[in-house]
């Protein structure tokens, strides 16, 4: 492992990790949004996972212009657990947040959380993000935090189920952590290379985590595609979720309920953002629901679990799914192209 640069700047109070393979086109821009942060003690830490690229070439040529930006590289991919935990350790901030190589941050984003943990001097903190589709226009508001949830802070017992019920994005990104904490826990991979960020903060509230939001909307989510070439993809990331039911849980039966919940309203979202995508093929996404997603869902360990959703899966009707997804989105994706989801919705 290589260690290019020297934190020569004010002590960081936040680190900002990055992690990247084979991002060569867009690894600059995520680390320039960083740059750009309001507040200024912060440090970069570009971790490269074993790039065959020019991802490292091109972050390099940026910690040359910035000290505050660092560049550490594995010889070899190690898998994106290995990587946030060399981010981790290479940090020396109070509290990380993490960004992909592929997507960005806006410019008061570190500074937003921090004024949170000032407030409450809690262990995590959730802001609000936006999502950038190909088939869209514009970006538009992904997720609101005071439009999911009924409080600013939560404690040690109401934050899993917060996680967990999908109030709170499951992503490791748009968070802040407090470092120490992540230290302790000891992170491990989940063993499916889709519920990652599910083990994390799992692991993460089951060390007694504490949670607040902010509404500020800090965070730019790129979504690579909605289109039939993830459909598989997306099987796959359902099939984590199922599979991960027990071991997040730890038997209880209320987070079980609640992260089945969570299963179905994802799996409902997904296919709503698949059918209003004009240039994917219907019939053949109505099939793909109907081969392959219901054996997903249907089937002893998450029907029985299902609360509010629990009559759409027991019909198996594609439409009454897609008109659940569709009052899902005019619910909760708010924003700058909400009149162009609304024509056709």
């Amino acid at each position: 492992m290589f260690n290019f640069g020297v934190m020569k700047s004010n002590f960081p109070i936040i680190s900002i990790i990055i992690i990247a393979y084979n991002e060569e086109k867009r690894i600059k821009k995520a680390i320039k949004s960083a740059m750009r942060q309001s507040m200024k003690e912060i440090e970069i830490i570009v971790v490269d996972d074993g790039s065959t690229d020019r991802t490292v070439e091109r972050a390099m040529s940026l910690a040359g212009f910035d000290k505050r930006v660092r560049v550490v590289q594995h010889r070899e991919n190690r898998g994106m657990v290995s990587a946030r935990v060399t981010g981790i350790e290479a940090a020396v901030g109070e509290y990380v947040t993490f960004l992909d190589a592929d997507d960005t941050l806006c410019d008061r984003a570190v500074e937003e959380m921090h004024k949170v943990v000032r407030e409450h001097d809690v262990d995590v903190v959730q802001m609000g993000c936006y999502v950038e589709m190909k088939h869209l226009p514009k970006r538009f508001r992904y997720f609101i935090p005071s439009s999911r949830l009924d409080k600013d802070v939560y404690d040690v017992d109401d934050a899993r189920e917060v996680l967990y019920s999908g109030k709170a994005l499951n992503n490791v990104w748009s968070k802040l952590y407090r470092r120490k904490l992540l230290l302790t826990v000891g992170l491990r991979r989940s063993g499916n290379n889709y519920g990652e960020d599910i083990m994390f903060n799992h692991q993460v509230f089951s060390h007694g985590a504490t949670l607040a939001t902010t509404d500020y909307l800090g965070y730019n989510y790129r979504m690579a595609d909605a289109g039939l070439s993830r459909l598989n993809r997306w099987r796959d990331v359902m099939t984590a979720h199922v599979e991960m039911l027990d071991v997040m849980t730890d038997g209880n039966e209320s987070l079980r309920r609640a992260y089945a919940d969570r299963i179905a309203q994802d799996m409902i979202s997904s296919i709503a953002l698949r059918l209003l995508n004009p240039f994917n093929n219907r019939r053949l996404i109505r099939q793909f629901i109907t081969t392959e997603l219901y054996g997903i869902i249907w089937n002893n360990r998450v029907l029985p679990l299902l609360g509010d959703n629990r009559k759409t899966f027991i019909t198996r009707d594609v439409d009454l799914i897609f008109n659940e997804g569709k009052r899902f989105l005019r619910q909760h994706y708010l924003g700058c192209s909400l009149s162009y989801l609304m024509t056709i919705i």
